[in-house]
């Protein structure tokens, strides 16, 4: 169920009503709306106004399509830019080739979105401490959790701030009409300001949700996000002693391990199916690694906290659903019984998996057809070093008159994402079919990750015993989703290796947005990526040190910040 984020947009409307007026709107009296000195009184106002925040989780494009599939996938070694060809969405080729400038449009929306959700937090968190003291209907218990909830967000939206772009603005209140010019902040200052939001969530979030409130942040998700916060800074403290964009850093491997470990240890969650499981969804009966990316899988004992997408036909547009299924599902499909062959499907697909990706997956792991399409014609593919098994189902794509093999023509590197996907009942054959509204979560923390967050930072802490238990949850749930017998992949022994975890980290996490951060904080971006050739057009990449760590704020900001803010050099 997704009760709560089906207010969003109403409370989204009155919070932009309140708050956003252009110059020639000023002397036009309101009509039925709520100026800022009617609102915040209530516990009822608190609500909408926490809402408000959560809403920009949905807004269009920014959480699936430009920070998971574009920053976080397709600048990686994991996809190729796809599409139709390689002139398909200039800017995304651009992206993919690491040619990408501060003028591009797909850096505008995280950056201008994450900051309206600051924004929209620092409103809150300055408003709400007053309500009990207002309204004597409020409970001061639900103010509190509110308040803990805005933390969450205001860090989780911070966090990607900082691994997207670098040092940026810290806007920690409302800003005055003379604080709009803001500088870079000392990242040592950002992941300080993160720790201490997500140290005062925790005590007063609860463990777990109930159905009416699924979607909120829970107890999990701000120890699961503040596990995460140490990973990142022990990673760049680590790796980029020399750099001073990473000054006074410090290595915190044992607090990512027993932060971890709090959430791994509070009995909440579950990696789907690692007792071998098989769960209900439109591909029929499936393993827990299939179920958890199919909208069946939403919320599931895996979640720790995603947004919730629905499609419920009233084109929303800018919200409510999920742009990833059209941006990246199979472009094309072969239709046998009537000899037709390259159809089109509907989908656009962009980022297709790499080679270099799929040579990952030990042959026989059960997560290969799950998180990748492979044509099986051609030999460059299945030359036995990635012959993957595989079933008509995950070789084909579900379409109005049901499911087809996939045509491959256009895809360069032979391969389409698979992760993605829902029924075409639920999506283009619900009413509506917008390209913006698919009815599946964007996962941005599940268990898988924080587990694995704990075995690197057993490896990285001396802890071998920690490292193998981790490492060997995720494997042991691989395995069994595989059919009975399955042995691969099998359980590590010895001595877990922080290479094993890297690898472990890119097929457990494939296409999810996580490569390209990881490939920054390891400080292994320029061996994966610089003088990678791209399948399609043999382009030649050249990876910069210095400068591609991190995206270029958007020039717009630069120039509205009248030379306070500054982008990187080599920028």
């Amino acid at each position: 169920m997704k009760t709560y984020f089906n207010k969003i947009i109403v409370a989204t409307m009155l919070i932009g009503l309140t708050f956003s007026c252009k110059d020639e709107w000023v002397d036009v009296a309101p009509i039925a709306t709520e100026d800022e000195a009617a609102f915040y009184l209530t516990q009822s106002d608190a609500e909408q106004a926490v809402t408000a925040v959560y809403a920009q989780l949905a807004y269009m494009t920014t959480w699936d399509r430009h920070i998971q599939m574009l920053m976080g996938s397709m600048a990686s070694d994991d996809a190729d830019a796809g599409g139709e060809d390689q002139t398909d969405v200039v800017i995304y080729q651009e992206l993919d080739r690491l040619t990408h400038l501060p003028t591009s449009e797909i850096f505008s929306n995280p950056f201008g979105i994450l900051y309206k959700a600051i924004m929209l937090a620092n409103k809150a968190l300055e408003k709400l401490p007053d309500i009990p003291n207002i309204d004597p209907e409020a409970s001061a218990a639900v103010i509190n959790e509110r308040i803990a909830e805005l933390k969450f967000l205001r860090a989780l939206n911070y966090f990607y701030l900082v691994v997207c772009f670098g040092e940026v603005p810290l806007v920690d209140h409302v800003l005055g009409a003379s604080e709009y010019e803001q500088s870079r902040s000392p990242m040592r200052d950002l992941f300080d300001f993160m720790e201490k939001d997500l140290k005062e969530a925790i005590p007063n979030l609860p463990l777990t949700r109930d159905a009416k409130n699924i979607g909120r942040a829970t107890r999990g998700a701000a120890q699961a996000l503040l596990a995460k916060v140490y990973l990142f800074e022990s990673s760049y403290a680590r790796n980029y002693p020399d750099d001073p964009r990473f000054a006074n850093l410090r290595e915190r491997w044992s607090e990512a391990l027993s932060t971890a470990e709090e959430v791994i240890n509070s009995g909440v969650y579950k990696l789907v199916g690692i007792d071998g499981e098989r769960y209900n969804s439109f591909f029929g009966e499936v393993d827990g690694y299939r179920f958890i990316f199919t909208s069946s899988g939403d919320n599931s004992a895996e979640s720790i906290f995603e947004v919730q997408n629905i499609n419920d036909g009233m084109g929303w547009l800018q919200s409510r659903g999920s742009s990833i299924i059209n941006w990246s599902a199979a472009r094309y499909y072969d239709d046998p019984a009537n000899n037709k062959t390259h159809q089109q499907t509907s989908y656009w697909g962009f980022n297709i998996p790499r080679e270099e990706l799929a040579k990952e997956f030990e042959s026989g792991d059960p997560r290969f057809p799950t998180t990748i399409h492979i044509s099986r014609n051609d030999p460059r593919l299945t030359n036995g070093t990635i012959n993957q098994p595989s079933t008509n189902i995950n070789d084909s794509i579900n379409l109005e008159k049901g499911w087809f093999p996939i045509n491959y023509q256009n895809s360069s590197t032979g391969m389409y994402q698979a992760k993605f996907e829902v029924s075409w009942a639920e999506f283009k054959g619900s009413g509506t079919g917008s390209w913006n509204e698919a009815p599946i979560n964007t996962k941005i923390i599940r268990y898988a990750d924080v587990v694995l967050i704990a075995a690197e930072a057993a490896v990285m802490a001396g802890n071998n015993a920690k490292a193998l238990q981790y490492i060997n949850m995720i494997r042991t749930r691989a395995r069994k989703c595989g059919a009975p017998g399955n042995t691969v992949p099998a359980d590590l022994t010895g001595t877990v290796t922080l290479d094993q975890v890297k690898r472990e980290r890119r097929v457990e996490l494939a296409l999810e947005g996580h490569r390209f951060f990881d490939l920054v904080r390891w400080r292994d971006a320029e061996a994966k990526l610089d003088g990678m050739v791209r399948t399609g057009d043999g382009f030649v990449i050249d990876y910069i040190p210095g400068k591609h760590e991190f995206f270029p704020i958007p020039q717009r900001e630069i120039d509205l910040s009248k030379g306070k803010l500054k982008q990187y050099g080599n920028w």
